[in-house]
């Protein structure tokens, strides 16, 4: 059972996230020769929530041409880290025609130190959010060490952006009613006031990226079949954590 209180936080930041439909800007990107973490595009520096977070990093996927945006308090390992697993889970998907929707979405990073989205009046501390067209990541939650309520310690690989990036998704590619279906029919626990979370759950488990730890190859088989429509299963590419890349993150190089 989940406590009300939390269903209401759930359900406050799902209409947030709903409305991060925010049009395509027209900005020019850097020539592929030239890739680097520069300064944003003027067009760029305030996109998502102009009132709260100030752009000062900027870079875009190397072959879906996604907006990746950073704050000062974001480092530029961190958005190379984020724009490589944003390219490769767009490549997972299976169509052709769903990964060319994704050109010109905006992954907006923040850190601990930026403002949350309780400053807009929204939920207390969250900061992470995927909608249509801009996906909100803190990226002190990812491959990274964190706390838990009781102040215990724990890894934080990449299930936060698996499962905002998997609301994204959901949302670009329209699969809401199908999602509806297929899990109020086979979960039995299926919870109708959280039926916006399963597909982003199930994304964690699809990419080996859940708390729960639990796998792509031990999900129920109803759930692997609806995801198999979705992603390609020959696609065998999981996010590495820190400990398994050992020592190869590059450094970027800045402008």
């Amino acid at each position: 059972m989940f406590r009300s209180s939390r269903i209401r936080n759930l359900l406050t930041l799902t209409a947030i996230a709903a409305s991060l439909c925010l049009p395509s800007q027209g900005a020019s990107l850097p020539s592929e020769k030239n890739r680097r973490i520069s300064n944003p595009p003027a067009a760029l520096k305030s996109i998502g929530w102009p009132r709260l977070y100030k752009y000062s990093k900027y870079f875009n996927t190397k072959t879906y041409d996604v907006h990746i945006l950073g704050t000062t308090e974001v480092s530029d390992e961190k958005m190379l880290l984020v724009a490589e697993f944003i390219d490769d889970m767009i490549s997972a998907l299976k169509s052709p025609q769903d990964r060319a929707k994704f050109a010109g979405h905006h992954i907006c990073l923040i850190g601990s130190k930026d403002p949350d989205l309780g400053e807009l009046g929204s939920v207390p501390n969250q900061r992470n959010a995927g909608g249509k067209n801009v996906t909100l990541l803190t990226a002190d939650l990812i491959n990274h060490i964190a706390r838990d309520d009781q102040g215990n310690e724990f890894f934080r690989g990449w299930n936060i952006p698996a499962h905002e990036f998997g609301h994204t998704i959901e949302m670009k590619l329209e699969l809401q009613k199908r999602s509806d279906q297929v899990f109020s029919s086979n979960d039995v626990n299926y919870n109708l006031k959280m039926k916006r979370e399963y597909f982003a759950w199930a994304s964690e488990t699809w990419f080996n990226s859940s708390r729960s730890k639990v796998t792509r190859d031990k999900m129920p088989k109803w759930q692997y079949d609806y995801l198999a429509t979705i992603f390609d299963a020959a696609n065998k590419w999981m996010p590495a954590s820190d400990s398994q890349r050992g020592q190869d993150v590059p450094r970027i190089k800045r402008n």
